[in-house]
């Protein structure tokens, strides 16, 4: 049995709900925690500091050490969930991040003993069939005593024990040449590399929102400006309205035609909202009618 891990699709769906909760944030030193809505289940924390970065929480606990910024270790470009595989298990300095694979050390000692004897898959069960075979005793006892055998408790001593009826043994060395073979990346541990990578994408669009936002408040207060806007609209509309009454319309048609396209204007410019700007809120309540006058 192959150890079974999660694909990006399978994380976005456990995170679609999660939300970020910074608890500090001073230079490389940071504490990030995502939860969906306080719950506990697939919660975890995010905590940095020099050369190092620790996932922690429901999913398990894995430290990686490597650059000052950790951040930049893991960060990925483009809108994907890239992770990567030996390279990043080269900077883990704690966590299990690997488990045996029955699968795959299955994989492995058919391979080894394909590229022995020099035969494919279709020759190797000849064969284990044909008796009269030089090889078929030993390719039956690694069938039926160690291929078929292999479990997670067991594996290591049947494989190093293995004495086979002729010359020939294909398992000889086999840890050494293939020890790595046994293993394979949990599924906690690939879906804590999703966790850090989709982690630093929240971190970094709050960054980007906050300098938006202070941006915004040294330049000016885009609702400020909206509000005094319509003040305006208003007084020059009252202006109007008053001219059109002593006079008649006919006179400044033109005038009032300008006046209500630019009341028109600003009314649907306050409908505009931008919710992650605290200055860009919806005002549609600022309406103003059009010129009216009997």
């Amino acid at each position: 049995m192959s150890n079974k891990q999660p694909t990006v699709e399978e994380f976005k769906k456990h995170v679609e709900n999660h939300s970020m909760q910074v608890l500090s944030d001073n230079g490389v030193n940071r504490t990030l925690e995502f939860r969906n809505n306080g719950s506990s289940n697939r919660y975890f924390t995010i905590t940095t500091w020099s050369n190092h970065l620790c996932i922690s929480g429901d999913m398990g606990t894995f430290v990686f050490a490597r650059l000052e910024d950790m951040f930049n270790f893991f960060r990925s470009d483009d809108d994907e969930l890239n992770i990567q595989g030996g390279y990043w298990s080269e900077k883990l300095e704690a966590g299990k991040h690997m488990a045996f694979d029955q699968d795959r050390l299955v994989t492995a000692l058919y391979k080894r003993i394909y590229y022995y004897f020099e035969i494919d898959d279709d020759q190797f069960n000849e064969i284990y069939e044909d008796e009269d075979h030089e090889h078929h005793q030993v390719i039956v006892d690694l069938k039926d005593n160690v291929i078929d055998c292999i479990e997670e408790y067991n594996y290591a001593s049947l494989i190093n024990d293995f004495e086979s009826p002729s010359d020939h043994n294909p398992l000889e060395d086999f840890f050494i040449d293939c020890g790595y073979e046994c293993e394979s990346p949990t599924y906690h541990y690939v879906w804590c590399k999703y966790a850090i990578v989709w982690a630093i994408k929240q971190y970094d669009a709050s960054k980007k929102i906050e300098s938006l936002n202070r941006i915004i408040k040294v330049t000016y207060s885009i609702d400020g400006m909206r509000r005094g806007l319509s003040n305006k609209l208003k007084e020059l509309k009252n202006e109007v309205e008053s001219f059109i009454e002593e006079y008649g319309r006919r006179e400044y048609e033109e005038l009032a035609d300008i006046t209500d396209d630019l009341i028109c204007q600003s009314n649907s410019f306050n409908c505009v909202s931008v919710k992650e700007i605290e200055d860009f809120s919806d005002m549609s309540d600022l309406e103003i009618d059009a010129i009216r006058v009997d």
